[in-house]
């Protein structure tokens, strides 16, 4: 149903879909580390989960309709995936831009991220 919703006239294909499954993390979903081997040992890069990509590809639509569907939602450890804070009662807010302030889950790493 989802990939029949991104093909219609709205989203016009726009649009990326996740699945979630109980080994999913926050690296995979949000931004993680991935090794990178070079001359002088092991080193790390930053690397774009889903949801940074999807907002890639959302900027890249230049204001028009994006859909992220993520699918068996209900597989993943929440947790795992969003941070330990998105399951509180306190209320989460993106930034992205600027340094992290309190309350703020994310800060401009979608901006300085390599996908993969």
């Amino acid at each position: 149903m989802a990939e029949r919703i991104r093909e219609a006239p709205t989203f016009a294909g726009r649009g990326l879909t996740v699945q979630f499954h109980p080994a999913v993390t926050y690296e995979d979903f949000v931004v993680g580390l991935a090794p990178r081997p070079d001359a002088a040992g092991l080193g790390f890069r930053v690397r774009a989960g889903w949801l940074l990509r999807a907002v890639e590809a959302a900027e890249q639509s230049r204001g028009r309709p994006f859909l992220l569907t993520i699918d068996e939602i209900n597989r993943g450890d929440l947790g795992k995936v969003l941070g330990r804070r998105s399951t509180s009662s306190s209320p989460v807010r993106l930034a992205r831009s600027g340094s992290p302030t309190p309350g703020t889950a994310a800060s401009s790493c979608a901006s300085r991220t390599t996908s993969t």
